[in-house]
């Protein structure tokens, strides 16, 4: 595409921005799952001619191929005669069983012709493995029991009508694409809907417990709640919200107090 960037100019939490070298040229790597968009901000876009669309279509390609970006049987289609776009090809998302791709490319033109914008949405998704899982019910009571993320946090009085639950697939926080249960309905009005995920994998580990130090906007996703409510403390200072404990055996023992780390950690309990 004719753009070299070399270093990054700065960064925005784990994305990395680039900022070239021609007046308004930045790209933005997404970090977490390698998805990456470039854009000029240029105002105004080309509206390209059919003879245009064939002529860049092959130019685009010719370059994806070149780096391995495009997806072997990805759908080509065109928006208004102005956006080119290219769709991973289709999968079966709700019972993968093996390697496949999703999300899309997108490239649109400023009116000289020249790339104004080029989004790559493409993530490869690895089959790892088959798991066990939890049964509808099990996940309701997942619901019931609170270990969910929601945001905004709910205010007192409000009432959650469930309205639908289906077995799907989402992206946890370590990339995974793993089953859910999602459920879905609305808050206090049918115009407020809401939806949230229960992670529907048993939770057979071997151990009874599981201490994480993490984001208290991601870990509650997988049924972490906080330390203190189990008596569970760590050995250094560390906001509550934040030292979380799961529990992965139900006929796990109860325990309390101060959490042990092994000498690799380099932790010495005061």
């Amino acid at each position: 595409m004719g753009i070299e960037f070399k270093s990054a100019t700065y960064s925005e939490g784990n994305n990395k921005i680039f900022v070239g070298k021609a007046s308004g040229e930045q790209l933005t790597v997404f970090t977490d799952s390698g998805e990456w968009t470039y854009t000029t901000w240029t105002e105004g876009k080309k509206t390209l001619t059919e003879q245009e669309i064939s002529a860049k279509k092959t130019e685009l390609e010719s370059w994806l191929n070149e780096y391995g970006l495009l997806p072997e049987g990805s759908v080509f289609t065109v928006q208004d005669h102005i956006t080119l776009r290219w769709d991973a090809p289709a999968s079966d998302e709700t019972d993968p069983q093996e390697d496949f791709f999703s999300g899309s490319i997108m490239a649109e033109f400023d009116p000289e012709g020249a790339v104004s914008m080029f989004h790559y949405f493409i993530i490869p998704n690895e089959y790892v493995k088959n798991v066990e899982i939890i049964s509808e019910e099990a996940a309701y009571s997942e619901l019931m029991d609170g270990n969910f993320e929601q945001y905004p946090p709910f205010e007192k009085g409000d009432k959650i009508v469930i309205q639908d639950c289906v077995l799907s697939y989402t992206y946890d926080t370590k990339g995974f694409f793993r089953s859910a249960y999602r459920f879905s309905g609305y808050i206090n009005e049918t115009d407020y809907s809401w939806e949230t995920n229960i992670n529907a994998m048993r939770k057979l580990l071997g151990y009874g417990y599981s201490v994480v130090l993490g984001s208290e906007r991601f870990y509650p996703r997988a049924g972490y709640l906080p330390a203190d409510s189990f008596g569970i403390t760590a050995p250094f200072d560390v906001s509550c919200e934040n030292y979380m404990v799961c529990r992965l055996q139900d006929n796990a023992d109860g325990i309390c107090g101060v959490v042990h780390y092994a000498k690799e950690f380099g932790i010495d309990i005061p």
